[in-house]
């Protein structure tokens, strides 16, 4: 027999050690394995909106997804809650706008003006169309590192907050997003930067700023540009909230609750499925949908 410690004892001890470290990681909670679902959007004329988004991107096309008029693109979903009146276009939320790639943004921007497509902001660098439910539309040139999965895909969607790189460290350590540039909160520790002016293109305020990578899309997190203002929550807009999907709704739930994160619904069904959905806040009063992932649901 040799000496020392018995190898029952040894394996006792590394159960008892991974099971308290199992149980701090869920004491401390853990960042989910977050996919980008959706962005929910309601509309007055879902038809209109419809015929709006496959005419101008020939990669979407019309669907319905847990009882809402849809359309998709690639992995990506635009749905069209209708309803009776128009509502708030105000650019007072953070849920910005969102957009697609382009190889080549004058051909397309000449074929959708041909089209009768409104643009407020003419490319280069990038163009703005207005959607015909009143909110901002954005064409942008491909590159490797633009999001999407292809030269004519979905490719972002583009936030606002009172604090951008706070608001981005908010999604590193919560939803476990992954940041594309190191910015300078990384190196003082101060996410907290003040705004800087404002310049071209779209005498916008553009720094400080960050980019998170959420699956094939890109996440942008760009300044308040109206920072007298504070930003309000998503909901009650066109642009309603964004949706994301996740394994374990449940137990997501217990883990996001641990790290202090707001729970604004919970205990649903994710339209007309049986899919359990819960709403939670982010940054800036931003509207989050997790869904169960599921067979049910593309």
């Amino acid at each position: 027999m040799r000496s020392g410690v018995p190898v029952w004892r040894c394996a006792i001890f590394v159960v008892a050690i991974f099971l308290a470290c199992d149980h701090l990681s869920h004491a401390q909670g853990r960042s989910p394995d977050v996919g980008f679902h959706h962005v929910h959007m309601k509309v007055v004329d879902p038809e209109q909106s419809i015929l709006f988004y496959t005419s101008s991107f020939t990669q979407t096309e019309r669907t319905d997804i847990a009882g809402w008029d849809a359309v998709r693109s690639e992995n990506a979903y635009i749905i069209f809650e209708k309803v009776l009146l128009p509502i708030s276009i105000e650019l007072d939320s953070a849920l910005w706008h969102f957009g697609w790639n382009s190889p080549d943004l004058i051909a397309d921007y000449r074929r959708l003006s041909a089209q009768g497509v409104d643009f407020f902001r003419v490319p280069p660098p990038s163009g703005h169309m207005m959607g015909p439910d009143g909110n901002d539309v954005e064409i942008s040139l491909y590159s490797p590192n633009s999001g999407g999965n292809g030269p004519r895909a979905f490719n972002h969607v583009h936030l606002m907050s009172d604090a951008p790189l706070c608001a981005a460290q908010w999604y590193e350590q919560v939803l476990g997003l992954k940041r594309v540039s190191v910015t300078d909160d990384r190196l003082t520790g101060n996410c907290r930067a003040p705004f800087g002016p404002r310049r071209d293109p779209g005498n916008q305020i553009h720094q400080p700023n960050a980019r998170l990578r959420l699956g094939d899309i890109i996440l942008f997190i760009y300044p308040n540009q109206r920072p007298s203002r504070t930003l309000v929550s998503s909901r009650g807009h066109v642009l309603d909230h964004i949706g994301l999907t996740v394994d374990g709704l449940t137990t997501t739930l217990a883990d996001l609750k641990v790290r202090g994160v707001k729970v604004l619904e919970s205990g649903y069904n994710f339209g007309d499925t049986t899919m359990q959905a819960a709403m939670i806040e982010g940054p800036d009063g931003l509207a989050i949908e997790l869904v169960e992932r599921s067979g049910q649901v593309p």
